[in-house]
């Protein structure tokens, strides 16, 4: 933790213009950002192994500079290891030790007057997406674009997307990269609301994910003997061409709010075992003190249907499993949200060599009590 002051100062940098450019133009706005989520976890039922319970903890502090009215620059600062993109929590068992906080964002942004945003750096993916196919603690690292058109009709608005993000750039050898792009739109049907989206993925060259992403079919690194290597990859079995249609209908069921969603995505660069689909409801929303919220979302996942290293983290299993969330969650007072959420998943048959303590078909169980403040 002592490296945190070297960290902001950084960010600060970053942030702040200087000399003429400070002295010609309005003082910039600055928008502060914090989050602080305290975490009882407990895992239930896993093949060879005792119940275990721990608590948990994540902090991220970020900051917005409004440099001009067309041109913002954002960072943040998060605790987890920099070294493990989907998880930034940390357990709160390590002897006393301090938190490392590491820059999860760091982008330029530009909006246009008439709809048009592009961003560069690192930041949350510009895609409508769920956990099932990209994680939302992956911010990756490339450049972006959008527009969002003015309402027409029941058209409230339509908003075509583009990305390229760059996942590994080795000196040797291919480039891993991610491209694809999405149009997602937005109906008012009366009382009701449709969000509707449809969007591609394309991953290249993703070798270099191998190690960090079981349940997928991979192909062993071979020693001089031959035989593989155990624990060592060096690619994929299928390619990764992701296509994901999403569909979330609003609308008041006896003054409730009620979300009910649906995503179905396929991997076309997979032989088989090459869809996945989710499907559930929210009631309630968390906004003012006293507000509450149930959810529930069914999951079904095939082993190439997505990529596990950009998957949600949630299950124990980030890919080839069926699995059933529930959340109930309560707004105490303005800015702290009391959270529940359960897990009940099992793996699908398969090849499952890459989670060997998985076993196939034994259901097992995770609970999550989490206290959230947000400024």
């Amino acid at each position: 933790m002592r490296h945190c002051p070297t960290a902001l100062a950084l960010a600060a940098s970053f942030l702040m213009p200087t000399g003429r450019a400070l002295a010609d133009s309005p003082a910039p706005k600055i928008s502060p950002q914090a989050d602080l989520r305290l975490r009882y976890e407990g895992n239930f039922s896993q093949p060879g192994a005792e119940d275990f319970h721990r608590g948990r903890m994540r902090l991220r502090l970020g900051a917005k500079l409004d440099l001009r009215d067309w041109l913002s620059a954002s960072a943040r600062l998060r605790t987890g290891n920099p070294d493990d993109p989907n998880n930034p929590h940390v357990d709160l068992t390590s002897n006393f030790d301090s938190f490392t906080l590491a820059f999860d964002t760091a982008y330029l942004q530009v909006t246009s007057p008439v709809g048009v945003e592009a961003v560069a750096g690192k930041f949350t993916h510009v895609a409508k997406s769920r956990e099932v196919l990209w994680d939302a603690d992956i911010n990756p690292t490339g450049v972006a674009a959008a527009y969002k058109s003015k309402s027409v009709g029941v058209l409230a608005s339509a908003r075509p997307s583009a990305f390229f993000y760059v996942i590994n750039n080795p000196s040797t050898g291919k480039a891993a990269t991610a491209l694809g792009g999405q149009v997602l739109g937005k109906f008012s049907l009366g009382d009701a609301t449709l969000e509707l989206a449809s969007g591609a993925l394309v991953l290249q060259s993703p070798e270099s994910l191998a190690n960090e992403s079981p349940g997928n079919r991979r192909s062993p690194k071979l020693g001089t003997d031959g035989k593989p290597v155990a624990g060592e990859f060096v690619g994929f079995e299928s390619d990764y061409r992701i296509v994901d249609t999403l569909v979330d209908v609003g609308f008041k069921l006896a003054g409730v709010p009620v979300v009910l969603g649906g995503d179905f995505f396929v991997n076309l660069g997979a032989a088989d075992n090459d869809w996945g689909v989710q499907a559930g409801v929210d009631l309630g929303t968390l906004k003012a003190q006293g507000d509450w919220q149930l959810r529930y979302y069914y999951s079904d996942v095939r082993q190439d249907a997505v990529l596990s290293a950009l998957a949600q983290d949630d299950y124990r299993l980030a890919t080839n499993y069926t699995g059933h969330e529930a959340h109930a969650g309560l707004v105490v007072i303005p800015g702290l949200n009391l959270i529940g959420r359960a897990y009940v998943f099992k793996s699908r048959a398969g090849d499952n060599t890459a989670t060997a303590d998985i076993n196939e078909g034994q259901w097992q169980a995770r609970a999550r009590i989490d206290l959230e403040a947000r400024y």
